[in-house]
């Protein structure tokens, strides 16, 4: 094992006083997970305040899947992630997110929800189109311009359950801590196991006070 040099470890120590530890660990798990479960967990957490971020700008949006799409790459590349968009990967996908450490690839799809089957069609494209089956993981941001977010994510996960989406394997799980997301297990044609988290974003604006 190398030593730090004073040098150094002077710098990591203003870091610390500066920002805190847990700037630095966020860090450290983007680029240098300790496991691939790591490094998706930090990827999630990150990809929820994105979309947070974005619901606080709902009044700036626009409903387009293209825009929306480029605002989360955009954001996961400020905070250091490996991310493009249209990327070929058994075709072109939304958002591949990679870390080579924990040989990662994580594939999303970001739908505005329009219908139910717009959003089956996105989880065929994950299943059936771009993933291979073993990278474990992968996601959908869902972004919710009509009212009454609640109502959508029910009949979605009934959706899913109800016609074994994907060959979904029952239960849906709900994310701790947020009313909305879940996850949802299901056995990809290769034979393996792939979970999907599904994440939602509610962009509904439509202000009364005028």
């Amino acid at each position: 094992m190398s030593r730090i040099s004073p040098q150094l470890g002077m710098r990591l120590e203003r870091f610390l006083q500066g920002n805190g530890e847990k700037q630095l660990m966020d860090w450290l798990n983007i680029r240098d997970p300790d496991s691939h479960a790591a490094f998706i967990e930090q990827l999630y957490r990150d990809l929820r305040e994105i979309a947070d971020t974005l619901q606080t700008q709902a009044h700036h949006a626009l409903d387009k899947e293209e825009w929306l799409r480029d605002q989360i790459r955009n954001m996961l590349a400020r905070q250091n992630y490996d991310v493009g968009s249209e990327s070929d990967y058994r075709g072109h996908t939304d958002l591949l997110v990679k870390q080579a450490s924990c040989k990662t690839n994580w594939i999303g799809e970001a739908k505005v929800h329009r219908s139910y089957d717009d959003l089956e069609h996105g989880m065929l494209q994950l299943y059936t189109r771009y993933c291979v089956g073993t990278e474990k993981d992968n996601g959908m941001v869902i972004f919710v311009f009509n009212a009454n977010a609640k109502l959508v994510v029910t009949k979605w996960q009934k959706k899913i359950e109800d016609e074994k989406l994907c060959d979904h394997q029952p239960p849906i799980v709900p994310v701790p801590n947020h009313p909305f997301d879940f996850d949802s297990k299901h056995i990809h044609s290769s034979g393996l196991d792939m979970k999907t988290r599904h994440m939602f974003c509610y962009m509904h604006y439509s202000p009364q006070d005028s």
